[in-house]
């Protein structure tokens, strides 16, 4: 599959219903580890305005949304209408009253400047051709100081032992994958989309020429980087 957004939109809505079961398997269920990871870099605090974009089923947009309390919000912004109704019913059955979905493309955010005061987005980058736009985008839609973490696999090449990391992708993430969706080629795309994601450095690179100051932390033998991003 090629980067065309209608046909990754339509392989997400198709697998929207057992993604979650998908994510807990192939990653053994360490990425809401890393999710909660993402929301501490960020230094989210009570009663900030929080925005999480590619939010897909909601991970984050709900763990914000208790991180900020009733005085703060939190929305969480995608292009599959299938997740976000998935994310709306997970809102729904946590009580919170302050987490919203919206449907929306993140590289033309319906939001006015300086709206927020940390943005995050997990594993959605790479399925975004203009990632140079994102960045823009969540730079104008942060307040001077803000913050926007995003957390995305690596480069196999980064991490310390790429061959492995490689059958794994290539082999192990598509069968587990494709077993727990009833699809085997959205997890052979994520694997394809994996392989071809820029390093590191490129991805920083990008970010600090839209104006941000990065850091990146990585995880798991190099396999998974977090750029935490400050808008000065």
């Amino acid at each position: 599959m090629g980067n065309n957004s209608s046909e990754i939109r339509h392989l997400f809505n198709r697998i929207a219903s057992r993604y979650d079961l998908g994510n807990n398997l192939i990653s053994f269920g360490t990425h809401l580890f890393y999710k909660r990871k993402t929301i501490e870099e960020t230094s989210l605090s009570e009663g900030d305005r929080f925005l999480d974009l590619c939010t897909g089923t909601g991970d984050l947009v709900i763990q914000g949304a208790k991180v900020v309390g009733n005085k703060g919000s939190a929305v969480g912004a995608d292009f599959s209408i299938e997740m976000l109704e998935v994310a709306r019913k997970r809102i729904v059955e946590s009580g919170l009253k302050n987490a919203e979905v919206i449907y929306a493309d993140v590289t033309d955010l319906p939001f006015e400047e300086s709206s927020f005061d940390v943005a995050t987005m997990a594993f959605g980058l790479r399925n975004i051709p203009e990632k140079e736009q994102v960045f823009k985008e969540v730079f104008r839609v942060l307040k001077n100081g803000g913050r926007l973490a995003v957390l995305e696999f690596s480069n196999p090449q980064e991490f310390v032992c790429p061959s492995l990391y490689r059958i794994y992708l290539n082999l192990f993430m598509p069968l587990i994958g494709g077993v727990a969706s009833g699809n085997y080629k959205a997890y052979r795309y994520l694997a394809h989309s994996i392989n071809q994601f820029p390093k590191t450095e490129k991805i920083s690179k990008i970010a600090e020429d839209c104006g941000f100051q990065v850091k990146v932390v990585k995880f798991f033998g190099g396999s998974i980087s977090l750029y935490n991003c400050l808008k000065p």
